[in-house]
């Protein structure tokens, strides 16, 4: 069983903060925004979308625990857990310059299956990263990205043997 926590102190700005302030913006576009229906309608929509990720789906989750078989997300005292072997959906969108990961499990819809997955924020992220890598390489091996890694896995191989002759 692997356990990850997202820091504390980045977890209050990263994510309960900003729908904090998301909550505080709307309501000031309420009261401001009122003569500028377009305005209201732009800013609205950028909070709510804020809010809802932040207090409803929670995307952020703020502990990752990961079994055998099994995922479990946690935020703000609720879990969700996903059995890996009877998933019918595991997509998932690295971008490893930045350490984050888009994830999408089970029936993902617009209240529960997506997750931002920051693993920089997170206790060992660099291994969180690679266990999802890991994961989606596992449960989707025959999808495009699967075939390439196995493909530059064995051309890898076959440099460093072809360097360990000469």
């Amino acid at each position: 069983m692997s356990e990850f926590k997202y820091n504390k102190l980045l977890y209050l700005f990263d994510v309960i903060i900003t729908g904090i302030v998301a909550i505080g913006a709307f309501i000031a576009s309420l009261v401001y925004f009122h003569s500028n229906l377009s305005l209201l309608l732009l800013v609205g929509i950028v909070c709510i979308y804020t809010m809802w990720n932040s207090f409803v789906s929670k995307v952020h989750p703020e502990k990752i625990v990961i079994k055998e078989n099994e995922i479990v997300f946690e935020s703000f005292n609720s879990k969700d857990k996903y059995y890996i072997d009877g998933t019918d959906r595991f997509q998932l969108r690295e971008f490893p310059s930045s350490g984050k990961l888009y994830l999408r499990i089970g029936k993902a819809q617009f209240q529960k299956g997506r997750y931002w997955i920051n693993t920089k924020n997170y206790s060992n992220g660099k291994e969180l990263f690679e266990i999802f890598r890991d994961l989606d390489y596992k449960i989707n091996p025959e999808s495009l990205k699967s075939k390439a890694r196995r493909v530059n896995t064995e051309y890898l191989q076959k440099l460093k043997r072809s360097d360990k002759s000469v």
